[in-house]
C-alpha cells in the first residue's frame, strides 16, 4: 500500500516457509504459484534444495527475482524470491558456503534495508556457532549501518 503523501512504502509484505526440496518441477511449480496468489513482496523458502545450474530456469518459472544461497541437491539452501512489479535495487548479497545464510542489502523507495534468510543448523553446537558468524556479519559495516532490517527464515533454536 502506498501512501499518497510520500512514495515510501506503508508496508512490505513478507512470507516464509520451509520448502522441502524444491528439485522437482511439479511441486516447484505448484509452490510458486501458490506464492504468486499470496501477493507478498518477499517469500523467504528454506530447504530449497537448489543448485547452480537450475538457478536461470527457477528464475524463468517464477517470472521475476530470485537470490540464492545453495547447500546440496538433497540439502539446506535458501532463497528469496521477490515479486515481478517491487521496486528493489539490490547492492549486495553475500551468502555461506553451507546454504544456511543469504543476506543482501537493498534500495526500497529510498530507503536502505538489509534483508536476510537463515536455515539454522539443527544441532545446538552448530546453531551457537552459526549465530556468532551471523552475528559478527551483521555488525560489519557492509550490513550493520542500517536501521530497516528484515530477518525471514527457520531462526528459533530448539
Amino acid at each position: 500500500m502506498m501512501s499518497k503523501q510520500n512514495s515510501k512504502p506503508d508496508t512490505i509484505k513478507l512470507l516464509s516457509f520451509t520448502a522441502r526440496g524444491q528439485s522437482n518441477f511439479k511441486k516447484r511449480r505448484a509452490i510458486f504459484s501458490w506464492c504468486r496468489k499470496q501477493k507478498a513482496d518477499f517469500i523467504f523458502l528454506q530447504e530449497t534444495h537448489s543448485s547452480k545450474e537450475r538457478e536461470a530456469q527457477w528464475k524463468k518459472e517464477w517470472g521475476a527475482e530470485i537470490l540464492f544461497s545453495r547447500g546440496s541437491t538433497n540439502a539446506r539452501g535458501v532463497a528469496v524470491l521477490i515479486k515481478n512489479s517491487f521496486d528493489i535495487d539490490i547492492m549486495m548479497s553475500q551468502t555461506d558456503s553451507s546454504g544456511r545464510l543469504l543476506l543482501f542489502k537493498a534500495l526500497i523507495k529510498e530507503e536502505n534495508y538489509t534483508i536476510g534468510n537463515i536455515y539454522r543448523p539443527n544441532k545446538d553446537a552448530e546453531a551457537v556457532q552459526f549465530y556468532h558468524k551471523l552475528s559478527k556479519l551483521l555488525r560489519t559495516n557492509d550490513f550493520g549501518n542500517e536501521e530497516n532490517i528484515i530477518m525471514g527464515g527457520d531462526l528459533i533454536v530448539p
